[in-house]
């Protein structure tokens, strides 16, 4: 097995793939093929069990605008971990990801932030919600 070979063994199954000569796509979250396109997305999707970490410990001392850690209850290991899932939801980048992840990422979105003052105020010409697909 030659250095390619081994590398390819070896690698996740995400982004694209030529498979004869036709570009097979898979999703950055799920792995699962997909037609999409790329979108503007974070490294990942939002996680249903660091948002009910953050409940537990109080969504506004953690991510509040006058949110201070110093003065709130957590343990080393758990800011490692708020502060690894802050720097991957939000750093953003053009990325391949699945319609059901979208839709589920939405979903998250609405559950955990769509309360939250200045996020959904319905301003028909906000197109942040939007998403550009662009194909290959």
């Amino acid at each position: 097995m030659d250095n390619n070979e081994k590398q390819n063994s070896k690698s996740a199954k995400v982004g694209s793939k030529y498979k004869d000569s036709e570009l097979i796509k898979y999703c950055e979250w799920c792995s699962n093929q997909t037609p999409m396109g790329k979108t503007t997305q974070a490294i990942t999707p939002i996680l249903e069990f660091m948002e009910d970490k953050i409940d537990l410990i109080g969504r506004e001392d953690i991510w509040g605008v006058h949110g201070d850690w110093s003065t709130v209850d957590i343990d080393s290991d758990l800011e490692a971990e708020l502060l690894i899932y802050d720097e991957m939801l939000n750093n953003v980048g053009k990325r391949i990801i699945c319609g059901v992840c979208l839709r589920q990422d939405e979903k998250m979105y609405q559950k955990y932030y769509g309360g939250m003052i200045g996020e959904n105020d319905d301003n028909s010409d906000d197109d942040e919600d939007h998403y550009i697909i662009e194909l290959e």
